[in-house]
């Protein structure tokens, strides 16, 4: 099965053991917050670019990797 750009942001997102409201909060998203991650993770919208590249460093892989599964996957560590 191939993954979706949601499936891996859902994957990064679970392994820096953050929930859908935590990384809205890291990402500076005030209003329905949680409900945007969710559309990201079910498919029902797509971040942008800029938005991407914030989801991997705060969940620690690299843009690349939530984009398009391109190895490889950590940059570094995700963050406690």
């Amino acid at each position: 099965m191939t993954q979706t750009i949601g499936d891996r942001i859902k994957e990064a997102r679970e392994r820096a053991g953050f929930t859908q409201q935590q990384l809205a909060d890291r990402l500076g998203i005030r209003a329905s917050g949680r409900q945007r991650v969710c559309g990201w993770e079910t498919g029902l919208r797509t971040p942008r670019r800029d938005t991407l590249e914030k989801i991997a460093r705060a969940t620690g892989v690299t843009p690349a990797w939530i984009a398009y599964g391109a190895e490889p996957q950590n940059e570094k560590q995700p963050p406690p």
